[in-house]
């Protein structure tokens, strides 16, 4: 006995009443429920039409008499009941709502990139989420003096049970500033999700250092994370090279997870910013840095 499901298979019956089905006259076009794969005492999602009555249910199958008993009402016309069958109606094999596979669907996804309250999605049991911290800007050389990049943004990656947690407060870290007249970048912000059961946090990317006089500044740490299944820490940025400003380089800005910094530039061009959310600046030699990017919280929601 197990329950089928069933590839054409359609007949008319001549039962009347509310019990159960004598298989009858195959529809052209179809087959038997046996030549479909019933065999007696298996089960199958059946569909009566009747003019304009009908009827969905799980039906047991006898092999005797060929006869399909209706064991379960799913849907009718007749308000959920089993409806009365006038002697001219057909009934074939189908699949219906309940035949949905239950969880693992993927229901929705969001990218924040601003401070909000999140709220789940209806039907959603589950949620992957991750948070990134913002990247540090790059830092300016001035002179004789080259910068090093900023570091990337930390992210924490979380697979939440969300059946009870209905919201969850996000807030997003900063980008870190680019450097400017031969000073350091800035600091990459904190990135947070907190649903009052779990507290996710992608601390930002460090600034990249203007070397004040020591020709090479140092790039930036990358940012670290906690409260994840896994807790991912950015890349640091890298520090400048070349003893001035003619044959030196700014560091590159340092990546996150979801891609790299800015480059580090050279012969007095500015750094470019991070290329991805949560990336460090690059650093120059006798110009601006480059600025990090924001941080961010993915949110991946299954039912």
């Amino acid at each position: 006995m197990a329950f089928r499901y069933l590839n054409r298979a359609k007949v008319a019956t001549a039962t009347t009443g509310t019990g159960s089905i004598t298989l009858g006259t195959v529809a052209d076009g179809f087959q038997s429920f046996a030549a479909a794969g019933m065999t007696d005492g298996d089960t199958c999602r059946y569909v009566i039409e009747d003019g304009s009555a009908w009827e969905i249910g799980l039906g047991t199958y006898t092999a005797s008499g060929t006869v399909l008993a209706r064991t379960t009402v799913e849907a009718s016309s007749n308000a959920g009941s089993k409806i009365t069958l006038t002697g001219s109606a057909s009934v074939f094999g189908s699949i219906s709502a309940a035949d949905r596979p239950s969880g693992g669907g993927l229901l929705a996804v969001t990218v924040i990139t601003s401070s909000t309250t999140w709220n789940r999605a209806a039907g959603a049991t589950k949620a992957l989420v991750r948070a990134t911290g913002g990247g540090g800007g790059g830092g300016s050389g001035n002179g004789t003096d080259n910068a090093g990049g900023g570091g990337g943004g930390g992210t924490s990656e979380k697979f939440i049970d969300i059946t009870s947690i209905a919201s969850a407060t996000v807030t997003i870290g900063a980008a870190g500033s680019a450097g400017s007249g031969g000073g350091d970048g800035g600091d990459g912000g904190t990135t947070t999700w907190s649903d009052g059961t779990n507290t996710l946090t992608g601390n930002g990317g460090i600034k990249g250092l203007n070397s004040n006089g020591g020709l090479q500044g140092d790039g930036g740490a990358g940012g670290s994370a906690s409260g994840g299944d896994i807790n991912h820490g950015g890349n640091a940025g890298q520090s400048a090279n070349g003893n001035n400003n003619s044959d030196g380089q700014g560091g590159n800005g340092g990546g996150s997870i979801w891609g790299g910094g800015g480059a580090g530039r050279y012969l007095n061009a500015a750094g470019l910013a991070g290329t991805a959310r949560g990336a460090g600046g690059g650093g120059s030699t006798d110009a601006n840095g480059g600025a990090g990017v924001a941080g961010v919280v993915y949110v991946m929601e299954y039912a």
